[in-house]
């Protein structure tokens, strides 16, 4: 597989799922990932049959699961990270061989939320995979990514994303809402394709 390919959501609440994918398909080649765990990410989530959704307690089951499971070529740690605990000034996903990324529940409007793949941080941003894009939407504080960017479809402004507040996309919410999965691969990486693994270079 010579690029990382992301998925977008096939459904209008498969967002969970999608999103922990996402952050396997970065954190790993196709061949590294064992089909049970692909099966136990859908198992646990989706977990609320009247909407579809996934709820906070499945997706901590999930990171749950995944510290448990280990094959030869495939071992991951997931720190679930809630409340006031949950701010990105930290610089924890800088790392430059692609080594952790994250799950993030941020506001999708102002009455749903949403998951999203964090996958690192530079200069400011976080630069994201959004399951669900909206390109028709604009804002100064966050922006869609142009179809080079080598996977990263949404840049969201450090500072915005920490503001303590529940009413505009793309924040974390008060300190009450706040959820990230912090995901690391403990399993020794392969050498990958340069070109798949090439962050984008903006001027902020």
């Amino acid at each position: 597989m010579k690029n990382k390919c992301y998925r977008e959501q096939i459904t209008e609440h498969d967002c969970g799922p999608t999103a922990f994918v996402n952050a396997l398909i970065y954190l790993f080649n196709r061949d590294e990932i064992p089909a049970e765990v692909v099966r136990r990410v859908y198992e646990y989530t989706m977990d609320w049959p009247k909407s579809g959704s996934t709820s906070i307690v499945a997706m901590k089951m999930l990171a749950n699961w995944l510290n448990l499971y280990k094959t030869k070529k495939f071992s991951i740690s997931c720190e679930v990270i809630e409340g006031k605990d949950v701010i990105f000034k930290k610089k924890f996903l800088t790392q430059e061989d692609h080594s952790s990324c994250g799950i993030l529940f941020v506001k999708f409007d102002r009455n749903h939320w949403h998951f999203i793949t964090f996958l690192f941080e530079k200069d400011d941003f976080a630069y994201c995979f959004d399951p669900y894009p909206r390109l028709k939407l604009k804002s100064d504080s966050w922006e869609w990514m142009p179809e080079d960017s080598d996977g990263c479809n949404l840049k969201i402004n450090l500072d915005y994303l920490n503001t303590k507040r529940s009413d505009k996309p793309f924040r974390a919410g008060k300190s009450e809402d706040r959820f990230f999965v912090l995901i690391k691969r403990r399993s020794k990486c392969k050498t990958r394709n340069r070109k798949q693994i090439t962050r984008p270079q903006h001027n902020n």
